[in-house]
């Protein structure tokens, strides 16, 4: 049996949905050397905690972990070396 599906109605269509890595660039950028909890960053930039943390994890270079679920933002080129072992 074939059944033919009608996209036509925007609803039905998927759509991509926009990259949130502008966001949180132009947030960490104007909060460099500041620290915040996770918790924190994801209310003040807007993004869910895995989008969150994805980023931090793709780019650890702008963010040193101060202590479980905690970073310190780093300025850009700053290295980084974690407190925790």
């Amino acid at each position: 049996m074939f059944i033919h599906l009608n996209y036509t109605q925007k609803s039905e269509i998927e759509m991509a949905k926009p990259s949130k890595t502008p966001l949180i660039e132009q947030f960490i950028n104007a909060n460099a050397t500041k620290v915040y909890s996770t918790k924190e960053l994801c209310s003040a930039i807007g993004v869910s905690l895995p989008t969150l943390i994805k980023y931090i994890n793709s780019n650890p270079n702008r963010f040193t972990l101060v202590q479980y679920g905690v970073y310190e933002i780093n300025q850009v080129g700053q290295h980084t070396v974690s407190s925790q072992a």
